[in-house]
This record gives C-alpha cells, structure tokens and sequence, in this order.
C-alpha cells in the first residue's frame, strides 16, 4: 500500500504529507508493539542433534564467503527496483494517468504509485510460492531457478513501456520477491544454531545496508545514460548471481540444502 498511500497524499496535500504519514504511523506502532506479549523462550531442535550435517557445519570458508557474496548481490538488485519502479514507471507507463479524471502535476505520480501497488501485491503470491516451494525442494536448485526465470524480465523491463512493461514488471517481482523466503531458508542453513541470530542480522546488513547504495548507482546511471539502463545493471547482477549459484552447487555437491 505505500507506494499509492504516497502517491495519493502527494496528490492531495503534497510530498511532506507522505513523510509525515510514515513518521506517525512508525511512531504509533512502536508504541503498541511495547504492549504486546511475544513469547522469546529459546527453542530446541533435536533433529539439528541427529543431523548428519548440522546447519552452518561442514561448510568451507569459501562456501559461505560466495552466499554471502550472492546475498549482497541479490541486496542491490532488489534495491534498485525498490529506488527505481515508481519513477519509472512514471516516466515510462503513463497509460493509467491518462484515464484519471483530475489532471494535475502530482497526477501521473499517483498513478506510477498506483501501478507500483498492483506490481507488488503480485509480489505477495510470489512470495507465497517461493515459501512453498522452498518447504518441498532442495533450496539451491529453487534459488537457481527463481533466478534464472526473473533475469529476461529484468532485462526486458529496459526495452518496455505502458501495459507491457506493467505486466512484465509484475513477472519480474513475482519471483524476485519470490527468492526471498527461498534466501532466509538458505541463511538458516548457511549459519550455525547458535549465530542463527548474528547470521540473519548480518544478512540484513548486507541487503539493506549495503543494498542501500544501489541510491548512488541508480543516480550516477540516471546521470551518466538514462534510468532503463538501471535494469541491464540489475540484470547483470542478477546473472552473477546464476554463475555463482552453480558454483555453490558444484563445492557442496555431496550435501542437501532442505527444510524437510
């Protein structure tokens, strides 16, 4: 919903709006999260115990240096969709402002934010895939083949516009959203139990920290080409990432990466 609630108080009241909305809205629910019961006592799992390989054991130092690599990879492409989308699609789908009845300056900005709405609830159901799919087979091969399927419509989303390129970006998220319960499952497996915590904390830095200076590349591509050629820059990652998947699955053959 943010991408149209900021589009929509934009068009209403202007951009400082959307700001304000998110800081009270943040603040509100931090203060109502400090009165909710969360159950945090430490769970055991025997069969980690029984485990011929126990998660995180066993593994090369090599091993865990390129997932964490393709982490931090798959951080900036996911980042640069999340910077890019809205304006893009201003700029390249204008179709929906065209049918708005108000024409104003803020217009073709609530409808990009409308349209990057729709994307991502598309998004939600690839997710839910993804966390299927991943409770049913082995996790690299699943990472392999979200991400081979969501490169040609990453790189399609540079050649596109209006109804076709809304609908191949709702491809693209789809299974780039879907990657995401798919790379937490494989964090589990690519930590030891007792840096289960410290794993996933460092994996958020790498996709959001370092995942935030996809800011600076989008502006230096933006300044240097124009903003479709962020999307082949993505693809290329995204591609990286394919390599250095079939890598992994090459160095830890005689190992399986389930949920079950």
């Amino acid at each position: 919903m943010a991408p149209f609630l900021a589009g929509f108080l934009n068009w209403i009241a202007g951009w400082k709006a959307a700001y304000l909305a998110a800081a009270i809205f943040a603040f509100s629910w931090g203060i109502a999260l400090m009165f909710v019961k969360i159950d945090e006592t430490p769970l055991v799992h025997d069969h980690e115990k029984n485990s011929p390989f126990k998660h995180g054991y066993g593994l090369s130092l090599s091993s865990i240096v390129l997932f964490f690599t393709l982490v931090t990879l798959g951080g900036l492409a996911y980042r640069i969709n999340i910077v890019v989308l809205p304006a893009y699609l201003e700029w390249k789908a204008a179709f929906l402002s065209q049918y708005l009845r108000f024409q104003t300056p803020a217009t073709t900005t609530m409808a990009a934010g409308i349209l990057t709405s729709l994307i991502y609830v598309v998004g939600i159901f690839g997710q839910l895939f993804g966390g299927k799919m991943a409770d049913r087979h082995e996790l690299r091969r699943l990472y392999f083949f979200f991400n081979a399927i969501s490169l040609p419509f990453v790189i399609l989303m540079a050649y596109t516009q209006e109804q076709e390129l809304f609908v191949i970006a709702a491809i693209y998220v789809f299974f780039a959203l879907g990657i995401q319960p798919i790379e937490n499952s494989l964090i589990a497996h690519f930590t030891p139990q007792r840096w289960r915590s410290t794993g996933y904390g460092f994996a958020s830095v790498l996709i959001f920290g370092v995942g935030s200076l996809a800011i600076y590349l989008v502006g230096w591509v933006k300044d240097t080409w124009h903003l479709g050629i962020i999307y082949m820059v993505s693809g290329i990652m995204i591609f990286m990432i394919i390599i250095g998947i079939m890598f992994l699955i090459r160095m830890n053959k005689e190992r399986t990466f389930k949920n079950f």
